[in-house]
């Protein structure tokens, strides 16, 4: 077959693009994990709730930097926008009443999203357990911004500082960085 018979619609520019694509919607579903398989998660504190994100969703975490612009009009939730190595980042807060209380403390988790990675602010990292499919739980009732489809279930797990087991809330990262709730657009 010849270079000139094939498809007239063969566009390389098109296929990359469909790559691109894919890559970042592969980014934002969670593994598929067999049951009693485990996946590694990062586990961070909100206002003394456990909540546990698998960590192919973490781009990285930071300290909370002093620049954070706050956005006029913006939903309650939505902290700020500050710039990452060139990367414009919003930050969302999922505290109770996030208006008006000290961050300087906390950190900040970076989680991959397709075309803007997104900032969860968070009060403390506490560490890398592997999770078992298994163990996750349906959730019970959660207060706060979070609803039922950001959330893939619950679990206990072992609180690293104290050695208690704590029961943290797993997020979904693809429906939590969806949701209304946390929507954030350019100003017209």
């Amino acid at each position: 077959m010849s270079l000139e018979s094939q498809d007239a619609s063969f566009d390389p520019k098109e296929i990359l693009e469909k790559m691109r694509q894919d890559y970042w919607e592969q980014l934002g579903r969670p593994p598929a994990v067999e049951e009693g398989e485990s996946l590694p998660a990062l586990t961070f504190l909100v206002e003394g709730q456990v909540y546990a994100v698998r960590v192919e969703a973490v781009r990285e975490v930071i300290k909370v930097p002093p620049w954070i612009t706050r956005v006029p009009r913006s939903p309650r939730h939505v902290m700020g926008i500050f710039n990452l190595r060139g990367q414009i980042v919003p930050v969302l807060d999922i505290r109770q009443d996030p208006r008006g209380r000290p961050v300087e403390t906390g950190q900040i988790v970076v989680l991959k999203n397709p075309g803007q990675d997104v900032g969860l602010y968070v009060d403390k990292v506490q560490g890398l357990p592997e999770i078992r499919m298994a163990d996750v739980q349906k959730p019970q009732a959660l207060t706060g911004p979070l609803t039922d489809d950001m959330i893939l279930g619950q679990l206990e797990i072992l609180d690293e500082e104290t050695g208690k087991r704590k029961i943290a809330v797993l997020i979904d990262p693809a429906a939590f960085l969806r949701s209304d709730a946390f929507s954030f657009s350019e100003l017209r």
